[in-house]
């Protein structure tokens, strides 16, 4: 039933179309398409994604959770996954049947991503509809459908963009802290707190894009340097992923398609960067993390696997940065269509990818 999510992403533009014209309540609307996201996401058979058969390992391999106390220090070495899944898997299986704890693990898992980044876009968006629809596009169904870890950890993470732009730094860091306790890359959104969101130096952030690229074609292999020191649980993941690309043979367009238009769009935004602020507080902050995201995507790109995954989670800001088109292209219909034309082909490369198979139900 690959034709599912053909229809979720029809019922996702069909709102989105309609939705803009909605001038009161529009919550309501986000909150009844959040919640049938939620129930898609957390209902989900197993298998449906290529990813299904490693949460069920991390979930068989977590411990009793009476080992939380006898040995602590061997309850979260289990299994190379996040202390978080390790600890709610270990209170499922303690508190229900085997099975059952595995899809309450998925529901919840999904209750709060969807939620979170539904939370968001209300939040940060002023095309809360646009936004949605791109987010169906693309990354409900990789994070909310495969990447489960990481689709939470990103949902977190997005609500930190808020303290940047508040200076509070003690929430800041504990709202990134919590999200790396569900996936380790949420760490490289740490950093960011640290960036002006008042404006953007354009040498600078082309030198971000121009300089990681200009290393990669010289062969500069930075995942080398890193490897020489123990970095913690963040060594052992760089050691799983070098694994990872030998086994399988990972490789990654460098001028994919996604990518070129994040060089596009980046440029667009850079000449009006001086009428971004008025738009939105989050504009600045969002271009930059888009341009970082390509630095990191070639900086790492000697190991593919590696660059795509953080290249993935700092593109989550896609789904607010795309709908800025509407405030400098007229007339409306024109960007408004570029950002529908552009969601489909996230799809379309979802789609292609193969990460999907045929939807079902848990039960």
């Amino acid at each position: 039933m690959i034709t599912f999510y053909y229809v979720v992403v029809l019922a996702a533009l069909v709102l989105c179309l309609t939705g803009e014209q909605i001038k009161v309540n529009r919550w309501i609307w986000l909150l009844g398409m959040g919640v049938v996201l939620a129930l898609i996401a957390g209902l989900k058979g197993r298998n449906v994604s290529v990813d299904d058969h490693v949460f069920m390992d991390f979930y068989k391999n977590s411990m009793p959770l009476y080992m939380l106390v006898l040995q602590p220090k061997a309850f979260f070495l289990a299994d190379s996954v996040e202390p978080s899944f390790l600890l709610i898997s270990s209170l499922l299986k303690f508190i229900l049947p085997y099975d059952t704890g595995y899809a309450v693990l998925i529901f919840l898992f999904a209750i709060a991503a969807v939620g979170l980044k539904m939370k968001a876009i209300q939040d940060y968006s002023e095309f809360a509809f646009f936004s949605l629809f791109i987010y169906v596009c693309d990354y409900f169904l990789l994070h909310e459908i495969v990447q489960v870890r990481a689709g939470l950890a990103a949902g977190i993470a997005m609500m930190s963009f808020r303290y940047i732009i508040s200076r509070d730094f003690g929430k800041f860091a504990l709202v990134i802290l919590l999200a790396t306790l569900f996936h380790y890359s949420a760490i490289i959104f740490f950093p960011f707190y640290f960036l002006s969101t008042k404006h953007i130096n354009p040498l600078t952030y082309i030198a971000v894009i121009v300089v990681p690229y200009l290393l990669m074609k010289a062969g500069v292999d930075p995942i080398t340097l890193l490897s020489k020191y123990d970095l913690g649980v963040y060594s052992e993941k760089i050691r799983i992923y070098q694994a990872e690309q030998f086994f399988k043979g990972f490789k990654i367009n460098e001028m994919n398609a996604t990518l070129l238009f994040q060089l596009l769009l980046s440029g667009f935004l850079l000449y009006y960067r001086k009428e971004l602020p008025g738009k939105s507080p989050y504009g600045i902050l969002f271009l930059k993390i888009n341009m970082i995201s390509i630095g990191v995507f070639y900086l790492f790109m000697p190991l593919a696997v590696f660059a795509f995954r953080l290249w993935e989670m700092l593109n989550i800001i896609l789904i607010f940065l795309i709908p800025y088109l509407i405030y400098f292209i007229k007339p409306r219909w024109l960007p408004e269509l570029i950002t529908v034309l552009v969601a489909l082909g996230l799809f379309g490369n979802i789609l292609m990818q193969g990460y999907l198979r045929p939807y079902m139900l848990v039960f």
